[in-house]
């Protein structure tokens, strides 16, 4: 008997409307239900609805990205794919349909497109900067490598602009969709690339720390913080900006999420502001990062 099962399940497991009515089991979607002790798995979740739906033969798009162990925007729908032209009457599942066959894996006993098939699915509906944090995460959680994404041919599919110019920015070592938005808001204001998870050896060459983003040349770090929660968050933010000029072998460039999401030119500034200090003569656009960020 599954941890999670239908209704059609539950009769001929021998438990009755009545008892699915009982505080023993609850309903945890339309037709499914769980043990009242049971905290189901989403796993456990998309394999039952496939089994409610036959139709269905495989997860794709956020519901594969999941799988893989990616990073994508929240979805309040289990997203499945079939190869027959039907739709879902479900408010809980989207059904997508797949003309020609596509590209499978096996995921801990669920199948799900591979990573490369949901990533060119994603490019379709996702924004720019989502798609870069799916491609990397792909990659950091080893569900691939970046090999995948070099010359990536996306043919003629919707969004394959998109998926082709993403995938060459995808890269190895991000272990945060902050890095990643970080190093594409640098990149898209023309200043070099820095390199990520860049490590820090010591007089021996003995590996310190590692740095979320940094440039071996200028001798500059720029890493992500997310306690920018905590309370008094003005004075931690005076502390952040003590820390950069106190530095001395290496610029650090704190950020938080503030510095992405709402101040975005002010944070490309301090990078070049730091990378012009250091010796960097290259271009610089104050107003790139309006590409892919929101103003």
């Amino acid at each position: 008997m599954y941890r999670v099962f239908t209704r059609d399940e539950a009769m001929a497991a021998g438990i009755s409307p009545a008892q699915l009515r009982s505080p023993r089991y609850r309903s945890i979607s339309r037709g499914l239900y769980c043990p009242t002790s049971v905290l189901p798995s989403q796993a456990e979740v998309v394999a039952a609805l496939m089994r409610k739906l036959p139709v269905a033969q495989f997860a794709c798009r956020e519901t594969a990205a999941g799988r893989h162990g990616a990073v994508v925007p929240h979805s309040s729908e289990v997203h499945l794919g079939t190869a027959q032209r039907r739709t879902s009457t479900r408010p809980d599942v989207a059904l997508h349909w797949y003309r020609s066959p596509p590209e499978l894996t096996r995921v801990r006993g669920l199948t799900v497109t591979s990573p490369r098939q949901t990533f060119l699915d994603l490019a379709a509906t996702l924004p720019f900067v989502d798609l870069l944090v799916l491609g990397d995460s792909l990659v950091h959680a080893e569900a691939c490598t970046v090999d995948m994404f070099t010359g990536l041919d996306p043919g003629r599919r919707p969004g394959a602009a998109r998926a082709r110019e993403v995938a060459a920015l995808v890269r190895k070592g991000v272990e945060s969709p902050y890095e990643t938005r970080a190093r594409l808001l640098i990149i898209s204001c023309g200043l070099p690339e820095p390199e990520p998870n860049h490590p820090l050896r010591d007089a021996t060459g003995r590996i310190v720390r590692r740095i979320d983003l940094g440039y071996e040349h200028y001798g500059i770090a720029v890493e992500y913080d997310g306690r920018d929660h905590i309370r008094r968050e003005e004075q931690w933010h005076s502390d952040i900006a003590r820390r950069e000029e106190l530095d001395d072998d290496w610029k650090f460039i704190v950020l938080t999420s503030r510095d992405i999401h709402r101040k975005q030119a002010q944070t490309a500034e301090r990078v070049h502001k730091a990378l012009r200090a250091r010796g960097y003569k290259g271009p610089f656009d104050p107003l790139g990062w309006r590409r892919h960020f929101a103003p």
